[in-house]
């Protein structure tokens, strides 16, 4: 009897390790087939109310539910993005930490500082675009600026020349005004501010001259008939200003032409996995009809496709922007 109760407990023994060792071997796929099993974090690089935050709250409150995790927004604006750039380098490469990313954060940034602060090819990787919108090129009420042809005119008529408003020093809009002067040979001054609206606030004011903002910041203004519409910086005029040229049609600049855009990016050696589930979840919102919707609301066009579209995105716009910047000296120290 002894013998017996002995070998049944070796006998039970054997099976309890044999399943342990399964349970083992299981896990790694388990765990990447149970993500996400806790919320997600979205880093922002703008204030709330922005137009950065805006595109990531619709696309949250899409892809939360799809993932079947919360996903938690978190700003950290400021420094060119910098901020949340360096969270998400701080953080796990688990895709429980996801930033949603400017153009200028991926094609630009890195290239303004003597010193990169990060480099986008070895330190993220894409999952998915997300929106593109076009950038309007408006004038104060109170310049003599009635339309695009006038600005080299105005600029000369001044001994200071005119100042140009923009998000910050290397953001998209300080580069496009900055291309902008280089072909009208206008003396144009550029007035950094932190962020899009207290820039807007002072085109408003009349203390600012000209300033390029994202459409959808700047349109109600312009409906409001309190700053002029000169030009449309993207590939389409807009439906609600139809009189109102793209920058093709008032001088060839390519570089202008397709305005911004926005991406959600992880940290690298984020399991393919993950990418893949955050991919097909956003996907799906992409071509969900209230999502296209709402992005429309902001004069934003949604991205669908490829996960490589991501990065065929970074090298064609690095390619435009990063010798702008050397070639026009462009310094954030």
């Amino acid at each position: 009897m002894r013998h017996s109760l002995s070998t049944s407990s070796r006998g039970r023994s054997l099976l309890a390790l044999a399943a342990a060792a399964c349970a083992l071997a299981a896990s790694p796929s388990q765990a990447q087939e149970a993500w996400p099993a806790k919320p997600i974090k979205l880093i922002v690089p703008s204030a709330p109310g922005g137009g950065v935050d805006a595109v990531a709250r619709i696309w949250a409150n899409c892809a939360g539910p799809k993932l079947g995790q919360p996903l938690v927004i978190e700003n950290r604006a400021g420094a060119n993005g910098i901020p949340a750039i360096q969270a998400l380098k701080q953080a796990p490469a688990d895709g429980y930490t996801l930033f949603i990313a400017g153009m200028s954060q991926l094609t630009i940034t890195p290239y303004i500082y003597a010193k990169p602060p990060y480099d986008v090819a070895r330190e993220f990787e894409g999952v998915s675009l997300v929106v593109s919108s076009p950038y309007l090129l408006v004038a104060s009420q109170g310049s003599k600026i009635e339309k695009y042809a006038d600005i080299a005119r105005a600029a000369a008529a001044v001994p200071a020349g005119l100042n140009f408003g923009s998000p910050g020093t290397g953001s998209p809009a300080h580069l496009m005004s900055a291309i902008l002067a280089d072909r009208l040979k206008a003396n144009l001054t550029h007035v950094p501010f932190q962020g899009e609206a207290p820039a807007l606030t002072s085109v408003v004011g009349n203390q600012i001259d000209l300033a390029p903002f994202i459409a959808g910041t700047a349109l109600a203004q312009v409906k409001a008939g309190k700053v002029k519409a000169l030009a449309v910086l993207g590939n389409a005029r807009l439906a609600e200003l139809p009189n109102v040229p793209t920058v093709s049609e008032v001088m060839g600049s390519p570089e202008l032409s397709h305005g911004s855009w926005t991406a959600l990016i992880a940290k690298s050696g984020t399991p393919a996995a993950v990418v893949q589930k955050v991919h097909a979840a956003t996907q799906q919102c992409l071509q969900d009809p209230e999502v296209i919707q709402r992005y429309q609301g902001m004069h934003a066009a949604t991205l669908p496709g490829a996960v490589a579209d991501v990065a065929d995105y970074i090298r064609r716009d690095t390619g435009v922007w990063k010798p702008l910047v050397a070639r026009l000296g462009v310094r954030n120290e």
